[in-house]
């Protein structure tokens, strides 16, 4: 009497178990390393900045004074998106780099005409695409630098990309800061 001759090989089930845990591995390192790119950061960076701005002029530009504006008046005025703040913070402000401040500021000589966001600490790789990404919401200023910020902005409120690549990239530094400024 012969015994049943055994299958060799891997039965479906092994497969389809094989094939879900590639699949989980595939999304976790797809969500690690895109939120690790500076150009995904650079983005999501940008968007933040422009609803913090877009909230900042709804409120205080009625008025076009923005005397009142700071870090602690606009985290309680809930004008910073959530996951920028720490909770129970009210004058810290945090990007993916660094601190953010906001400040108001002259426009053409008026004093708290307007106001700046200034993030500290931008990475170089991530700079210019955040800088292009952004200047079009801020026609009047956007600098960069380390130490001592230059305009990037030209006459016609573009980015000038021959100031703006070597401000980006300054010698040996690893990150620079950016300011905004709106009105």
């Amino acid at each position: 009497m012969s015994l049943p001759r055994r299958q060799s090989g891997f039965g479906l089930l092994e497969i389809i178990l094989v094939i879900a845990l590639v699949v989980v591995a595939a999304s976790l390192a797809f969500v690690i390393f895109s939120s690790a790119n500076p150009s995904a950061q650079s983005n999501t960076e940008a968007t933040k900045l422009t609803t913090l701005a877009s909230s900042i002029k709804g409120v205080y530009g009625i008025n076009h004074d923005y005397s009142g504006v700071s870090n602690t008046t606009v985290i309680r005025g809930h004008m910073v998106p959530n996951d920028m703040t720490p909770a129970g913070n009210t004058t810290d402000i945090n990007s993916l780099w660094g601190a953010v401040e906001v400040t108001p500021t002259s426009i053409n000589g008026n004093a708290n005409r307007g106001f700046q966001v200034v993030y500290r600490a931008v990475p170089v790789d991530a700079c210019l695409k955040f800088v292009l990404g952004v200047a079009p919401y801020f026609p009047e200023g956007v600098a960069v630098g380390t130490g001592t910020s230059v305009s990037v902005l030209d006459t016609r409120h573009k980015v000038n990309m021959t100031i703006a690549i070597p401000a980006c990239q300054p010698d040996g530094a690893q990150d620079v800061d950016v300011v905004f400024i709106g009105q």
